[in-house]
């Protein structure tokens, strides 16, 4: 147990902040080396991983190819939104207000866009001639 603790008290290094390091790091650091997969689980994951990612590329090219590249990359920024926001509250980790900040700014600016897409651009596209 002291090895493990040892262990996870060096992979949670980079983790400190201020000079101290919170014991809840070391903690997690060392229930995750205390959970690590056999070689097989792994193995698995990985297989899983590179399905889940296959089908995340095909979907994401399918989506391209019906919108625009502005639309894609805005939907992107939503989807990462979206993960980040859904990992803070699965793994319960703490949001700072930097974070919190950053998200507002990525809502925003998604919102404006659908905004002028909706609005603003048929209504300039209305009076070109066909």
């Amino acid at each position: 147990a002291a090895r493990v603790a040892g262990a996870a008290a060096s992979l949670v290094d980079p983790i400190e902040t201020n000079g101290r390091m919170g014991t809840d790091a070391v903690e997690l650091a060392a229930k995750i080396l205390a959970t690590t997969p056999t070689t097989g689980q792994l193995f698995w994951q990985i297989v899983l991983n590179g399905m889940c990612y296959c089908a995340y590329n095909q979907t994401s090219f399918m989506v391209l190819s019906r919108v625009s590249f502005v639309t894609h990359a805005t939907l992107n920024v939503m989807r990462r939104v979206v993960i980040i926001c859904v990992t803070s509250w699965w793994f319960s980790t703490a949001v700072t207000s930097m974070n919190v900040l950053g998200i507002i700014l990525a809502i925003g600016g998604f919102a404006t866009f659908l905004y002028v897409k909706v609005h603003v651009i048929p209504l300039s596209t209305a009076a070109l001639p066909r």
